[in-house]
């Protein structure tokens, strides 16, 4: 009757060391994943604000200031092409 190791016996015992190389590069890889991914996620969450911070505030007075300019430029333009076309059709 044959015995079937343990997984903890199993994890420890390899047949091959070009095998225990192989899972030992895989293991170091997952760990640098792991980190490099909780460092991204640190990195969202520090970008993330609220309308009540600083920098929530901040962005929110920019919005309303590039709102208003693009309102502005777009009766610029629409006031261009106005005079243009006016100025086609008394050349007709």
């Amino acid at each position: 009757m044959m015995q079937t190791p343990s997984f903890s016996r199993l994890r420890q015992t390899y047949l091959d060391p070009s095998i225990n190389l192989i899972y030992g590069k895989m293991r170091d890889e997952i760990e640098h994943s792991r980190k490099a991914r909780e460092e991204a996620q640190k990195e969202l969450h520090s970008w993330q604000f609220t309308p009540d911070s600083k920098t929530g505030k901040m962005l929110m007075a920019r919005c309303k200031k590039l709102l208003e300019e693009n309102e502005q430029l777009g009766k610029i333009v629409s006031s261009d092409n106005v005079a243009k076309l006016e100025g086609e059709v008394s050349l007709q």
